[in-house]
């Protein structure tokens, strides 16, 4: 009966993970309203190109930076108060970015719109790992994924449609009905602290894997004696690296040397969205069932296969041909990203598990800006399908070189393992596993 208190129900843990979701959700889906419709806020501020972007830019840097403190605040104050203040901070800036009467003001509130974001971005991996149910963390957060996915896949489109129909303040005003909605959500159904601290339960640190005392050990004693939490990292940031360049990348081929319009590329983006939402949620009930290793494993294998198309057949591949690739590399990135998480947090003691769910999210976006530097870069450096052949090339290399940090990530954590410890499951054998919840 003590048990049951301490755990939340079923119904309860659906809308709990429904109002984390929409917050996944509506931060990339404002992302991709703005960044579509960044031409067309010029006008209205009498702005140059350069100064307008740092609209999206600016806001996608504030994020990175402020990632792992929020997470950290998340593991000192209570994850559900960083998490549900960030909703507040994040729909209140949002009403007021709308009311901006100069490039300045908005730029001021677009900035404290972005420290809201990283407040929930930071803690929504804590708070799954914390009060889920044991055996439905890896699916949670495969849903987590899938709300990411939709939320890049609809951006775009309806920031489109805003900018066609309705006036600029629509693209800060359209999501704030949902975000209102999940802060209320939030609020009512989010555990409060003294239930985080009984579903952690090992504050003490016996579940640590360096032998830690617990709240006492530093992060980054984590990290350096951990390395299936450090290679998970390093494989996140480079699988968002691999898919932000193919994003960043394949709008220029569609419109350049493919010839089609906007429209008819934007729905041939939408493959790799749609087979990533597809494929999170079933990767995360997987590895819950079977462990993480192989999904990430066949994740990077799809993607790395994928990127390795495009560098050496990209001109020679029908529009249906290129949509297949993206899905194939939707697909690798739904089996990562979820099974990935679900491992990272099975290793980090429980007083760090906000901490680390920040620099979790810090490799999403770190990744993104790799990619998006890398996708320029080499759009900027060179003329024809040359220079697409010169991004994705790159990417090979970096998936490459992330399979080789998984099997190092597999077998130095495997020999971290006591032989009285390892026997059952894949995680339990090859990668470790953190003490099991009732």
């Amino acid at each position: 009966m003590k048990e049951s208190k301490s755990m939340p129900t079923i119904p309860t843990s659906l809308l709990m993970l429904t109002a984390i979701c929409m917050g996944a959700f509506l931060s990339h889906f404002t992302a991709g309203v703005i960044g579509v419709s960044l031409p067309q806020l010029t006008g209205p501020f009498q702005a140059e190109v350069g100064e307008v972007q740092w609209i999206t830019t600016g806001c996608l840097l504030v994020i990175t930076i402020l990632l792992p403190f929020m997470g950290k605040l998340g593991d000192r104050y209570g994850h559900r108060l960083i998490h549900n203040s960030g909703y507040v901070l994040f729909t209140v800036s949002s009403v007021l970015a709308a009311m901006s009467p100069s490039l300045p003001v908005l730029l001021t509130f677009r900035i404290i719109q972005a420290a809201g974001a990283a407040m929930f971005q930071a803690t929504n991996i804590a708070l799954i790992t914390v009060h889920m149910p044991h055996g439905k963390k890896g699916q949670a957060l495969g849903y987590v994924s899938t709300a990411v996915a939709l939320g890049a896949m609809t951006g775009p489109l309806a920031g489109g449609w805003i900018t066609g129909s309705l006036g600029w303040r629509w693209l800060f005003l359209i999501h704030v009905p949902a975000a209102a909605a999940a802060t209320l959500l939030a609020l009512r159904y989010i555990p409060g602290r003294s239930r985080e601290h009984s579903r952690s339960g090992d504050t003490g640190g016996k579940g640590s894997l360096t032998g830690d005392t617990g709240r006492q050990a530093s992060l980054t004693g984590v990290l350096l004696h951990s390395p299936g939490v450090l290679s998970g990292l390093l494989i996140s940031c480079a699988a968002f690296l691999l898919a932000n360049t193919v994003l960043v990348v394949m709008p220029f081929y569609f419109s350049g040397e493919a010839g089609i319009s906007p429209a008819m590329a934007g729905y041939m983006m939408t493959a790799y969205p749609i087979l990533l939402a597809l494929a999170s949620p079933a990767a995360g009930r997987g590895s819950d069932r079977f462990g993480s290793a192989g999904f990430i494993a066949a994740g990077l294998l799809s993607m790395t296969a994928g990127i390795a198309i495009l560098a050496l057949a990209l001109d020679k591949l029908p529009l249906w041909g290129i949509a297949a690739v993206l899905a194939l590399i939707g697909a690798g990135m739904g089996l990562i990203a979820s099974p990935n998480n679900s491992l990272i947090m099975r290793l980090v003691p429980a007083g760090h598990t906000g901490a680390i769910g920040g620099w979790i999210a810090f490799t999403r976006n770190a990744g993104m800006v790799l990619g998006a530097f890398l996708g320029f870069g080499a759009l900027d450096g060179g003329a024809g399908a040359e220079r697409y052949s010169h991004a994705f090339g790159a990417g090979i290399l970096v998936g490459i070189a992330a399979i080789g940090v998984l099997g190092y990530g597999v077998r130095a954590q495997s020999r971290k393992r006591a032989p009285s410890e390892t026997g059952n499951g894949t995680d339990r054998t090859l990668i470790g596993d953190r003490q099991k919840e009732a």
